[in-house]
């Protein structure tokens, strides 16, 4: 199995040409954060909704630029023609659950958060020319540690 990501065009108005999975802000019509989730990915990556069994949702995490996340979990056929959009999307790769969950493959870093000052520890994943990072990696070791891949 491999967990899907996007990097950012530079031209979008929050974190230009970092990696991050599908997904956005709730527009007014959204009945849901699982709706809002696979709105966006349909609009970002061409992934239709009606291709994707939503298998359920992680914890709600909270940026440093504050922004709340809910992870939504789903999988989809494999193949999949993706149609991504040009104004958000600069590519679409993958990576397997099994590199992803050895230790070997995490780098851990200190940053001094600007809030009290205190140490907080950022992830980096670098796979593929691409370093997965922040909220990101947060989102992947969340999920590794829900299906038992991670202590």
């Amino acid at each position: 199995m491999h967990l899907l990501f996007t990097e950012r065009t530079h031209d979008v108005e929050d974190h230009k040409g970092q990696v991050a999975f599908p997904g956005g802000r709730a527009d007014e019509g959204d009945e849901s954060r699982i709706a809002t989730a696979l709105r966006e990915t349909e609009e970002e990556i061409g992934l239709r909704r009606g291709d994707v069994t939503v298998v359920g949702t992680l914890d709600e995490l909270l940026t440093v630029t504050q922004y709340r996340v809910t992870p939504v979990v789903g999988t989809f056929g494999w193949p999949y023609e993706f149609k991504a959009s040009r104004a958000e999307i600069a590519s679409i790769f993958d990576a397997p659950l099994d590199w992803l969950a050895d230790p070997a493959n995490l780098e851990i870093k200190s940053y001094q958060s600007p809030m009290g000052g205190l140490q907080v520890p950022v992830y980096y994943f670098h796979y593929g020319g691409h370093t997965i990072w922040g909220v990101t990696a947060r989102i992947v070791l969340s999920f590794l540690e829900a299906i038992g891949m991670r202590k």
